[in-house]
């Protein structure tokens, strides 16, 4: 569950509160990423009044669905700090204010009946453009938007680059130089949206 309310609203450290240099310095690449995660989505929940009801997070298990759906070794730390706390959409979810129109959410992901999943569309986008990029088991598709787009990242960094193949970019563009820049530009997007006249940048 997310953890409402333990963020300072005027902290600007990027940490927890409570949390000093000596700790941050005891903490694993791992664990400050995705402490980073819930520090962004704290502000998230500040700026768009939401309630803690709309964080509908995945369990291990369903990390392990996720994991094993795309075929691949290891979920990031950032992504899987993100799906840990807000995986699952639906109306009313933090996914759905996040990420309106796109198909992130750990439903989306995952392959039914009538949808490939995430990794399945993608590979789709691929064949239908001719393209060759090859979705090897280290890439992790993390957006699809509209059937025509999608995102992805390395596994094997935990807050690595974001990649795009777009409709005008038949080639991988990086768009955020991490997954926490990606999430953070996302959050101040929903803002804008929502609350036209609020700051949407992060203080940090």
């Amino acid at each position: 569950m997310l953890r409402v309310g333990l963020v300072d609203r005027n902290d600007t450290t990027g940490m927890r509160q409570g949390t000093g240099n000596a700790d941050a310095a005891l903490m694993s690449t791992d664990e400050l990423v995705a402490e980073r995660v819930l520090v962004l989505l704290e502000w998230g929940v500040q700026q768009l009044d939401l309630l803690s009801s709309a964080f509908r997070g995945c369990d291990d298990d369903a990390l392990e669905e996720l994991r094993a759906a795309q075929g691949v070794a290891r979920l990031p730390a950032a992504y899987a700090a993100l799906m840990r706390v807000a995986g699952h959409g639906g109306p009313g979810s933090a996914m759905a204010e996040l990420f309106p129109g796109d198909d992130v959410s750990a439903e989306s992901m995952l392959p039914d009946t009538d949808w490939a999943g995430g990794r399945g569309v993608a590979e789709e986008i691929l064949r239908d453009r001719g393209q060759r990029l090859d979705l090897r088991d280290e890439l992790l598709i993390i957006r699809i938007h509209r059937a025509e787009e999608f995102e992805y990242v390395d596994v094997r960094e935990p807050d690595g680059p974001v990649w795009r193949i777009g409709t005008s970019h038949y080639e991988p563009e990086q768009t955020f130089p991490s997954f926490t820049a990606w999430l953070e530009y996302r959050i101040g997007r929903a803002i804008k949206r929502r609350y036209p006249l609020r700051e949407a940048h992060f203080p940090g």
